[in-house]
């Protein structure tokens, strides 16, 4: 499956044989449902696992993130990422990062977050230990997360990078330029920064 849901709950069944308590919280739906609640009582983490199903209001999804110490994502990372990162929460992902998206870029770390080796339940378990115990890293790390979304992945900013890259491939009329028998004539147009078109609304 490619969330991978299954491989996380036998993660916590390690970090719970550690003598470890621990809460996890799975937002969502599907298929793999009953087979979920399955596992969790044949693991025996019905304590400690929580189906909160499915749910699309940003107010409860923000409640859900800002309550977790940590966010697991045991698959391809995406936009997760930066979900959790928004509300202040650190974040754990796998290190073969071919399989994830760009947005992986964002966890840095001790930082931003953390990385466990590759399909290696053990590391995934000593990683969440240690983002949580003694105490939680979330309140030393909050800033940093919040920080990362602000300053690099925000529509402003996209949008920036969009246009400068239009702006150093593309050519565009140049008004008062003539050449014989035009009024205008196309010229290359450098990097945004130097051409003073376009301002950020303040």
């Amino acid at each position: 499956p490619v969330k991978r849901l299954p491989w996380l709950l036998h993660a916590i069944h390690l970090v719970v044989q550690q003598g470890r308590s621990v809460h996890l919280a799975l937002v969502g739906d599907g298929s793999e449902r009953p087979m979920l609640t399955s596992l969790a009582v044949e693991l025996g983490l019905t304590r400690f696992v929580h189906f909160l199903g499915a749910t699309y209001d940003e107010s409860r999804l923000g409640l859900v993130l800002s309550a977790s110490d940590l966010a697991v994502v045991p698959s391809g990372a995406g936009l997760s990422v930066m979900h959790a990162l928004g509300y202040g929460t650190p974040v754990l992902l796998h290190d073969k990062v071919e399989e994830h998206f760009p947005e992986w870029e964002a966890v840095k770390e001790g930082e931003t977050g953390w990385f466990y080796r590759y399909d290696d339940l053990s590391d995934c378990a000593e990683k969440v230990i240690d983002a949580l115990f003694p105490i939680s890293c979330k309140p030393a790390m909050a800033t940093a997360c919040r920080s990362v979304i602000r300053s690099r992945y925000n529509t402003s900013t996209h949008a920036d990078l969009f246009v400068k890259s239009i702006a150093q491939h593309c050519v565009f009329p140049a008004r008062g330029v003539t050449t014989p028998g035009h009024s205008d004539s196309a010229v290359p147009c450098g990097p945004l920064e130097d051409s003073g078109s376009v301002k950020e609304g303040r």
